[in-house]
């Protein structure tokens, strides 16, 4: 079964929705034509306070222009870090490297120890 809920609601031009009683209709049909008219006496107070809303934020039209028209001052100062980190990261990587190699050396020389110290048994 099926239940339907009926809902009125009033859509203003700025996709401004508006319910009364949550938009849920009443069942009895004094009361719904009440909160229907309510609804409609609302409206005037709603614009008022859109309007006002509307006249708050055109005040800051110009200061966000300029915000967003203005360049980035940090930008200079963030190419001078990546170009910082690059370094950084060349160096460390040449370091790593260098370990290892270092790393290979001292292995390569072990096994040469241990093999000169195998044949040097092996003749005695």
């Amino acid at each position: 079964m099926r239940k339907i809920v009926l809902r009125f609601f009033v859509l203003g031009k700025g996709d401004i929705k508006y319910t009364y009683n949550n938009g849920l209709m009443a069942s009895d049909p004094q009361l719904a034509t009440s909160n229907f008219l309510n609804t409609l006496y609302k409206i005037p107070s709603l614009l008022e306070k859109e309007q006002l809303k509307l006249q708050e934020n055109e005040k800051h039209i110009s200061t966000v222009k300029q915000v967003v028209n203005s360049q980035w001052t940090k930008e200079n100062d963030l190419r001078d870090l990546r170009l910082e980190f690059e370094k950084l990261d060349r160096k460390i990587k040449n370091s790593i490297s260098q370990s290892d190699n270092k790393e290979e050396e001292i292995a390569e020389s072990i096994v040469g120890e241990e093999q000169k110290t195998k044949a040097f048994k092996s003749v005695f």
